[in-house]
């Protein structure tokens, strides 16, 4: 039975493509945002400031569209 079930996994070339990527974060500026690829698709990573930071938190989400 577990040959069976282990050739359902998927193989090494499937597993690769959505391998995690690393980013360094400590060159990134407060209040830049940078773009990297990850499969193809851009991620934003941003350093939000500190005022960024206080007025989403300061933000009720009771009274947001979509909570």
């Amino acid at each position: 039975m577990v040959p069976f079930i282990s050739q359902m996994n998927p193989n090494a070339s499937t597993i690769a493509a959505a391998a995690p990527i690393e980013v360094d974060l400590a060159p990134i500026a407060e209040g830049q945002v940078i773009k990297v690829f990850w499969r193809s698709k851009p991620i934003f990573i941003s350093h939000r400031t500190k005022k960024e930071i206080g007025d989403a938190r300061s933000i009720d989400w009771r009274n947001l569209i979509d909570p």
